[in-house]
């Protein structure tokens, strides 16, 4: 073996090294978000408590957050294919958290899954 050998397989040695250094490290990152996700409490799960159906595709549902008090509505409008989420708990209302409109969320997704 000569001297450029040896160095190429002292730098593939060195590559290799820190190559599996750091899938050691993701696979002990992943395991410690798996271990901490399985450890949730049930308290911090959101739950469907009562759900609706209208006859023109307007469905409501109602999820107790598991924080404190909190309650939100959500509202899907099937025939504007919208998402609302609103804080249920506000004592002169409802407040809108949050609109998806679905037929562009799914659309992202797709792409995202390409």
């Amino acid at each position: 073996m000569n001297k450029t050998e040896i160095d190429r397989t002292a730098g593939k040695t060195r590559h290799n090294a820190t190559a599996s250094a750091i899938l050691w490290a993701c696979a002990f990152v992943l395991t410690g978000m798996i271990i901490s996700k399985l450890g949730d409490s049930p308290a911090s799960i959101a739950h469907a408590e009562m759900t609706a159906q209208t006859a023109s595709g307007i469905s409501l549902m109602t999820t107790d957050t598991g924080t404190s008090s909190e309650e939100y509505v959500t509202v899907l409008d099937s025939p504007t294919q919208q998402l609302y989420v609103y804080d249920a708990t506000m004592r002169d209302g409802f407040r809108l958290i949050a609109r998806v409109d679905l037929a562009e969320a799914f659309a992202t997704g797709r792409k995202a899954g390409e």
